[in-house]
């Protein structure tokens, strides 16, 4: 990777986001850190780095996702800006989102509870009938059945066979915020409507983090189960999409941005102030990357890891030490993740240029 050493300030403009794509590469790291914090969970070795680090504050799963909300709030946001075209924005989202997903799904309960059931210690049973309903019951991305069987008994961790697919959920909501907000024309920057609800979002959310039992006295379609670090970083980046002409970008904010990120994490803010100081982060670092990965593999490896994990510890891999188990996983899942990409989501994503999901 290289980047920019300059300190000449420029506007973000889609030009120049379209010249440097850095976004896949973050995306790619952030879901490194969403595996190697699973890896700490799923393979007993306790908490991990940042959540020592930041007392306690986020563990590197936490950010990882964070930092996902924030990215697509950008991306996706300014895709509708391009091309407001509602039918466009449902395929879209469609082809990248579903596929993927049902490949998770499948994946988890036909091949990897099997096998962790075979390698499991404990000699658990793989039932194919609960596994179809597996599939069946948590494909409308709601995930309500969490495990097969019990092919996760005996296992370090057992309470899910692929927990990161919760975040889908919070995901597919902000999306239709942004197609709501799109046809009716709230995302007219000079109307101001993005910034009176990313402002509604923050007044919320920082109530919320300083009144731990605010959400008990507010219906719970209304707090969402806890989701409003999500929303808040995904209308944060949404914001910078819709005002991108206003901001300005340089080497020296984005070090700026990173050590404001960093003291938060060390000596307190970051449950209120992380969602902005990171997407913002993010944002501006990617502007200073000059590199185009060859796959988009970050989708995949965030959401086929879990049960690899649950495969490895049932293998007794992780008794080698959390280097090994981390390693393999990332192996494995980049493996599978690669395979995802070039036989499935790339080419389902070739839809996106047809007349029909363009409304030509």
């Amino acid at each position: 990777m290289t980047s920019s050493s300059s300190a000449t300030s420029e506007k973000v403009t889609a030009s120049t986001i379209e010249r440097e794509n850095g976004f896949d590469l973050l995306r790619l790291l952030l879901a490194v850190c969403v595996v190697f914090s699973h890896a700490f969970l799923l393979g007993g070795f306790g908490t991990d780095w940042l959540d020592q680090f930041s007392r306690g504050q986020t563990s590197a799963g936490d950010l990882g996702v964070l930092g996902f909300f924030g990215l697509s709030g950008f991306l996706i946001t300014q895709s509708f800006i391009r091309q407001p075209n509602a039918r466009f924005f449902l395929a879209s989202r469609f082809l990248r989102i579903f596929p993927g997903f049902l490949l998770a799904l499948v994946l988890a309960a036909f091949l990897f509870a099997p096998l962790i059931s075979w390698a499991s210690p404990a000699n658990n049973n793989w039932d194919f009938v609960k596994a179809t309903q597996y599939v069946i019951q948590n494909s409308l991305v709601q995930v309500s059945t969490w495990t097969v069987g019990d092919e996760l008994a005996g296992l370090p961790y057992m309470g899910s066979l692929n927990g990161p697919l919760w975040s889908l959920w919070p995901e597919l909501l902000c999306y239709g915020f942004v197609l709501i907000f799109g046809i009716t024309g709230l995302l007219d920057r000079k109307a101001g409507n993005a910034v009176l609800v990313f402002l509604c979002l923050l007044v919320f959310h920082i109530a919320r983090e300083l009144n731990q039992s605010l959400p008990n006295l507010i219906p719970a379609p209304i707090t969402l189960s806890g989701f409003s670090p999500l929303f808040l970083a995904f209308s944060a980046g949404a914001l910078f999409a819709i005002y991108r002409d206003h901001f300005v970008w340089s080497g020296r904010q984005a070090l700026l941005w990173s050590v404001l990120a960093i003291a938060t994490l060390r000596w307190g803010g970051w449950d209120i102030a992380g969602p902005i100081i990171l997407t913002i982060t993010l944002i501006q670092a990617s502007q200073s990357i000059r590199i185009r990965l060859p796959a988009d593999i970050s989708y995949g490896l965030y959401l086929l890891h879990f049960p690899i994990l649950h495969f490895l510890s049932a293998a007794g891999i992780h008794q080698k030490g959390f280097a090994v188990y981390l390693a393999a996983a990332l192996a494995i899942s980049a493996s599978f993740a690669c395979l995802s990409w070039y036989f499935l989501e790339k080419p389902l994503l070739r839809l996106k240029s047809h007349p029909f999901v363009r409304g030509n």
